[in-house]
């Protein structure tokens, strides 16, 4: 599958440039990088992990101990906002492109 694709591929590049960093951040709660944080440890590498609480898989949280960053934290900065058609202020906002 795609999504699958993408998991094996990002691992493949945590692995192949293995020397260029010292610290990988990985924004997936994943379980499936279970292991290749696991290795990377051994390799000496920090490994942070930024998801959600609710939405990491509990082996990958384990597996990052303290190295997890909640993105739940951070959400009202990051989350895109999508407008209501029919919003007063969107409608400002337009008019005032016009």
């Amino acid at each position: 599958t795609r999504k699958a694709n993408l998991d094996l591929e990002l691992a493949i590049d945590l692995f192949t440039t293995i020397a260029q960093y010292d610290t990988a951040i990985l924004v997936s709660g994943d379980g499936d990088f279970e292991r290749a944080v696991e290795l990377l440890r051994s390799y000496g590498k920090r490994v942070v992990v930024a998801a959600t609480q609710d939405t990491i898989a509990r082996e990958l949280r384990n597996a990052v101990g303290k190295h997890f960053f909640d993105l739940a934290t951070i959400r009202n900065h990051i989350e895109r906002f999508v407008a209501q058609p029919n919003d007063p202020a969107v409608r400002e906002e337009v008019l005032a492109i016009e």
